[in-house]
């Protein structure tokens, strides 16, 4: 290919033929030209089964559309403050669900990373309720001289 010949190539996914095959094309594309470079041709899909239907339909309709939909109703309930930290647990909750149902482990580092995200949370959840307990008593006070 880098001496101007026509190239041909097969490989199975996941030998590395973006860059085995897109390097050198990348070589090329400095100088221009009035027709294509490269053509890349990608399988057909596998055939629809019942069983990837039912996959796709509840990626789609629980895993995004209902999930949404009980996120933005709770996160609509929340404070502020409660809800910044939610996006800290995600992550915790996907590497907890992971060592329960898949047998997956952490190294001492993530784990440490996991209890420091875990004490944040807990800390910034403890530091709102202090600060609306004082709001609300200072509510109360205004109300009192009033």
């Amino acid at each position: 290919f880098l001496e101007g010949r026509d190239l041909i190539g097969s490989a199975q996914t996941g030998t590395g033929k973006t860059a085995a095959f897109g390097l050198p094309i990348l070589t090329k594309l400095d100088k221009p030209a009035d027709t294509p470079r490269a053509l890349i041709v990608e399988p057909p899909l596998p055939a629809l089964t019942v069983t990837n239907l039912a996959g796709l339909a509840w990626l789609g309709l629980i895993g995004a559309a209902a999930t949404y939909a009980i996120w933005f109703r709770g996160v609509a309930r929340l404070e502020p403050g409660a809800v910044s930290m939610l996006g800290m647990m995600s992550p915790v909750t996907a590497v907890i669900l992971g060592w329960v149902w898949l047998g997956q482990s952490l190294s001492p580092v993530q784990g440490a990373g996991a209890v420091i995200v875990l004490g944040s949370v807990w800390y910034g959840q403890r530091a709102n309720r202090v600060r609306a307990g004082l709001t609300s008593e200072r509510r109360a006070a205004r109300l009192a001289r009033a």
